[in-house]
């Protein structure tokens, strides 16, 4: 049981919306074909999804780099920040099933996984990319810092923690098991 609830869960993850997809009852005629594997074949399937992304920010923020005494280069940069859980750090002995009503799982601490600003889609303000490639990099460089702490700031992890664990604590009492407890490291 514990096999076939964990293949279903990677399938669902796969899909790239869990328990949406199976509530919209895409999944329903695959649940059957589900081969039972033994927990070393799960363990490594679930680490092969490596993220669950739980959290994003996205932030539009006005940077300044001078480039000499009285002149500076201004952009306008979009960032987004991810975050969620690493699977590869999952193991055996993160997941209990007890009864074939319970089921615990342990989860490795959320982390950061991409922070990032497309500098294609940079718009300038002052200053021109081509003429001040150094201080271009630089100005996107303190983007994204000053992008990655307002993110902390406003709890990104925390929140990818809360959302993480209500949407697997939805997706397995989908899958019938009456008591579920998700915790992290």
């Amino acid at each position: 049981m514990k096999n076939l609830i964990i293949g279903a869960i990677i399938v669902a993850l796969l899909a790239g919306a869990g328990f949406y997809v199976y509530k919209a009852g895409y999944l329903n005629k695959y649940l059957n074909k589900v081969s039972i594997m033994d927990t070393p074949t799960v363990v490594k399937n679930i680490k092969s999804i490596q993220e669950l992304s739980t959290a994003c920010f996205y932030e539009e923020i006005i940077q300044s780099e001078p480039i000499k005494k009285k002149d500076s280069l201004i952009i306008i940069a979009n960032g987004k920040v991810r975050a969620g859980f690493d699977l590869k750090e999952l193991g055996e002995e993160n997941i209990t099933i007890e009864h074939d009503t319970t089921l615990s799982i342990v989860l490795p601490d959320v982390k950061i996984f991409t922070f990032a600003i497309n500098p294609n889609d940079v718009k300038f303000i002052e200053g021109q990319k081509a003429n001040n490639e150094k201080v271009f990099n630089r100005a996107i460089a303190k983007a994204q810092k000053r992008i990655e702490e307002d993110a902390l700031k406003d709890g990104i992890l925390d929140k990818a923690r809360e959302s993480g664990k209500k949407q697997l604590t939805e997706l397995f009492k989908a899958f019938g098991f009456k008591e579920v407890y998700v915790d992290i490291e």
